[in-house]
This record gives C-alpha cells, sequence and structure tokens, in this order.
C-alpha cells in the first residue's frame, strides 16, 4: 500500500515535471480507485505542479480538500501556496494563508519571509515590508541576497533611494560566498 503511494507521487512528478499536467491529475484524481489515497508528498505535488502554472484557484481548491481530509499542511506546503500566491500578485491570499499558517504553529522560514516581503514590496507596502524584514531578523533568521534584493527594488520603485541605498549598504557587507540556499528553484 505505502510503495503503491510512493511509486504514483513519483508519476504525478514526472508527468508534471514533463508538461503532461492532464495526466499527473488524471493519476491524482485516480488514486482512491486504486485503493490508494493520497498523502501529504501527493498533495505538496499537485499543489506544486498548478501553482507554477499560475492555475492558483485550482490549487486553493486543491489545498481545502487536502485540509478537509485531515491532511496537515506542513511548511513545504505553505510555501507552495505562498510562492504561487505572490507570482500571481494575491498579497490579500498571501495574508491569509501567512495568518493561518502561523496559527496552525507553524514557523515560518526563510522561504516564507521572503515570498511575503516580495509581495509586500510588489503591492506598494514597502512600510509593511520592512516590519516583516526587522521581525525575521530579530527572529535570528539572516535575510538571503534575494530578499535585500527584493527590498531594494521596492524601495527605489517607491522613491525611497535613501533606504535603498542604506540597505543595499548592508547587503553589500555580506560576506562575498554569502548565498544561503533559500530555495528549492534557481529563481523565486
Amino acid at each position: 500500500m505505502e510503495s503503491r503511494v510512493v511509486i504514483l507521487n513519483r508519476l504525478i512528478f514526472a508527468l508534471g515535471k514533463c508538461g503532461y499536467v492532464h495526466h499527473a491529475l488524471m493519476v491524482f484524481d485516480k488514486m482512491p480507485t486504486l485503493d490508494c489515497e493520497p498523502d501529504l508528498v501527493t498533495y505538496n505535488t499537485v499543489l506544486a505542479i498548478l501553482g507554477r502554472l499560475g492555475r492558483v484557484d485550482e490549487m486553493l481548491r486543491v489545498f481545502d480538500v487536502m485540509k478537509s481530509v485531515d491532511l496537515i499542511p506542513d511548511i513545504f506546503t505553505y510555501n507552495t501556496v505562498l510562492n504561487s500566491l505572490r507570482k500571481m500578485g494575491r498579497l490579500d491570499l498571501c495574508l491569509v494563508h501567512f495568518k493561518e499558517m502561523t496559527v496552525r504553529g507553524i514557523q515560518p522560514d526563510l522561504l516564507t519571509f521572503k515570498d511575503l516581503i516580495e509581495s509586500l514590496g510588489r503591492s506598494g507596502n514597502i512600510v509593511e515590508a520592512m516590519k516583516v524584514f526587522d521581525y525575521m531578523k530579530c527572529k535570528g533568521i539572516v535575510p538571503s541576497i534575494y530578499i535585500y534584493r527584493a527590498l531594494v527594488f521596492s524601495l527605489k520603485k517607491m522613491g525611497k533611494m535613501e533606504s535603498a541605498l542604506k540597505l543595499s549598504m548592508e547587503m553589500n557587507k555580506l560576506p562575498r560566498n554569502f548565498v544561503p540556499r533559500d530555495f528549492r528553484y534557481k529563481n523565486g
């Protein structure tokens, strides 16, 4: 039974990776008829496939189904959802899911903060983005270069050149070899 789930998870992942999304989703939908219930890995894989394609409404429906069958989302689940929402410019939903995540007791990580800070900055909420940045640092999470770049870009876009320069100088003081591996993909 367990090996069946692993095999189908790998098949769904491979089909999605190769662009056969319809087939990947068909395998996902047929799992119960194969006497094989989707697990957390299955749902995370499907959420990532849908999010990568910008099919956010469908992704959120699958996310709701996941929670309704008593599977508890993990940090990977929430980061996948937040990243997809960020890419679609859905700050409102980013904030809803960030709050839900923290209420569930899941501690945000560097990826979570990156997505939230980028969403806030892109939507013009630079003051809030800076508050999240400061909060993250207070929690002992070292900002990545990608977070610095997102903030500098947003500050410049808002005409806050002095703040952008100050943050850019802070970023430039990072050690030359400082490139934390803060996400799975080459570009966020």
